[in-house]
């Protein structure tokens, strides 16, 4: 029997020039696991939009109070979007902090600086991951040990 007080709902989005979401607050009990026509890195990264766009959903969804986890993962530097600048996001970050969110950004090792000065990210919530089936396992490991956190207090995550 499912508690409803942890009732986990999940939303992937996936973007490379474009922001497409897989699912949106989908049960986490009806989720399967994503195979590789899922996920298709093509060269472009929106990731801006891609959070953007995400967290404005999440804000107009979350009810004040909810835990909210949000894993961001890319592999590669921002070079596509055209409405979020990094500015905007380093915003929607800082709120999203205010607001109790827990925030998790993967990255490959390389770019993890880049992205911590431009997105004023700490190295807590940072997570640098290999592209290779070791670093997809750890990244999942790390996911789901955050939303176990979640899960321990009163409030569902979403």
């Amino acid at each position: 029997e499912t508690n409803p007080e942890n009732d986990i709902k999940v939303t992937l989005c996936v973007f490379n020039d474009m922001v497409e979401y897989k699912y949106s607050f989908e049960s986490i009990d009806k989720l399967q696991k994503l195979r590789g026509k899922d996920y298709q890195p093509m060269s472009c990264t929106a990731l801006y939009d891609a959070i953007g766009i995400t967290f404005l959903k999440l804000q107009e969804t979350v009810v004040s109070g909810e835990k909210v986890f949000v894993a961001i993962f890319t592999d590669g530097l921002e070079n596509a979007s055209t409405t979020y600048s990094n500015r905007d996001i380093r915003h929607k970050l800082n709120q999203a902090e205010k607001d109790g969110w827990m925030v998790k950004f993967f990255c490959r090792y390389e770019d993890s600086n880049y992205y911590q000065e431009r997105l004023n990210l700490s190295k807590n919530q940072v997570f640098d991951v290999a592209l290779d089936a070791n670093g997809l396992k750890a990244m999942e490991s790390e996911i789901m040990f955050s939303i176990g956190k979640l899960s321990d207090s009163k409030n569902t995550p979403k």
